[in-house]
């Protein structure tokens, strides 16, 4: 609420036409949601947001509208930075007062504060905002835009969520569950996640029949194709995957690619420096230096750009891997952990938790005795395993 509030009152400054065509009714609605929903925007940010909304950027055009509005006294000065308060852009727009009669009209039975006409936001019932959300996605409508469009992006990187899947799908299920808000009118939320934050939403109710994913997962075809083109261009269609080595290994490095295009590069660069420091003049890779090129790529493996770890400590996912890796199993159970690390079996659940969440392993759904068993599912650990690799490099 407060963002859309925010980027449609910077919209309204940078195009006050469209504020005189609504009539008063709206024109107090927009003065409710500046009034409360706002938020205060330095120099800085208000050009940013003034170019996402308007998608404007022209130097010639802010300047004239920062000498007209920012220079008067009306701003507030904080910190060395003009910073825009919603009774700033109120009075800009020349928006009317919020009146009593408004809330018993539109928003009855919202808390408002004694000393001024402002609701309590914080403690807004989630059926209240809905309400106003509608209401809001209406005026924005009204302005001449056809819809509203809310975009979650790199949630899975959001630091106060710990990249922990279980988090970031509890963090989104409360929107994805609610087909209610999600068939809202003019509006639509998209969500890029990670496919296996997916497909824990699906496990906790999530229902993609009404609401198809779009999955944009490479295949192993289209890795190859990518890699192909790239090794066509700068060789005059000479060279692909299969021809510059002595033995084909693209399945292998398929896999180790796990359907990134950006770690196949890289994997393939490690190879490349690998051959150039032992001789630039060979016209193939041999399987010894495909080998180190490998070792190369998985024991430096960037996990940590993947998985930022617990409170920004990089060396917090390399540690859960090496944990894997001290196992030296593709299966374990809880008690491979404890007579490896001799530690509780209350402390061994724990990391397995911690491992399940990131991705790196899962439960087997076949039991040994009465102990679960889990499978190692990352490639990279898994053919470290396989190399008999018992630590990484932090």
């Amino acid at each position: 609420m407060r963002k859309i509030a925010t980027k449609y009152a910077v919209y309204l400054l940078n195009n006050r036409s469209v504020v005189r065509k609504l009539d008063k009714a709206d024109r107090e609605k927009i003065a409710f949601y500046i009034d409360n929903f706002f938020e205060t925007l330095s120099q800085d940010e208000y050009e940013k947001t003034k170019s996402t909304v308007t998608k404007y950027r022209q130097k010639k055009i802010f300047a004239q509208f920062f000498n007209f509005f920012l220079l008067k006294p009306i701003n507030s000065i904080f910190s060395g930075a003009s910073e825009w308060i919603s009774t700033t852009v109120t009075k800009s727009l020349g928006l009317p007062s919020v009146s009593d009669s408004f809330y018993k009209s539109y928003i009855p039975e919202i808390t408002v504060t004694e000393n001024q006409q402002k609701i309590e936001v914080d403690s807004l019932e989630y059926i209240r905002t809905k309400q106003l959300l509608k209401m809001l996605i209406d005026c924005i409508v009204k302005s001449g835009f056809n819809s509203v469009v809310v975009f979650f992006d790199k949630i899975d990187e959001y630091q106060n969520l710990g990249t922990n899947i279980q988090s970031i799908a509890d963090f989104i299920k409360g929107i994805a569950l609610d087909t209610g808000l999600l068939q809202t009118e003019k509006c639509a939320f998209v969500f890029v996640v990670w496919s296996k934050v997916r497909d824990e939403l699906n496990s906790q109710g999530v229902r993609y029949d009404k609401f198809k994913p779009i999955d944009v997962t490479w295949s192993d075809d289209e890795l190859k194709n990518i890699l192909n083109r790239r090794l066509g261009f700068f060789s005059d269609n000479k060279v692909n995957m299969v021809s510059m080595f002595e033995n084909d290994h693209t399945d292998e490095l398929l896999e180790l690619a796990n359907k990134s295009p950006r770690q196949l590069i890289v994997l393939m660069s490690r190879i490349y420096d690998e051959q150039e420091a032992e001789n630039v003049q060979a016209s193939v890779f041999p399987d010894a230096i495909v080998e180190k090129g490998i070792r190369q790529f998985v024991c430096n493996f960037d996990f940590p750009s993947l998985y930022p770890g617990e409170k920004g400590k990089k060396s917090y996912i390399v540690n859960v891997v090496n944990s894997i890796l001290k196992i030296g199993k593709h299966e374990f159970g809880s008690s491979d952990l404890v007579a490896q690390k001799k530690y509780s079996s209350q402390a061994a659940n724990n990391d397995i938790k911690i491992m399940k969440n990131y991705g790196l392993i899962e439960e087997k759904s076949e039991v040994s005795g009465h102990s679960k068993v889990y499978k190692v599912v990352d490639p990279i650990i898994r053919h470290m395993i396989n190399r008999r690799i018992e630590e990484m490099s932090i």
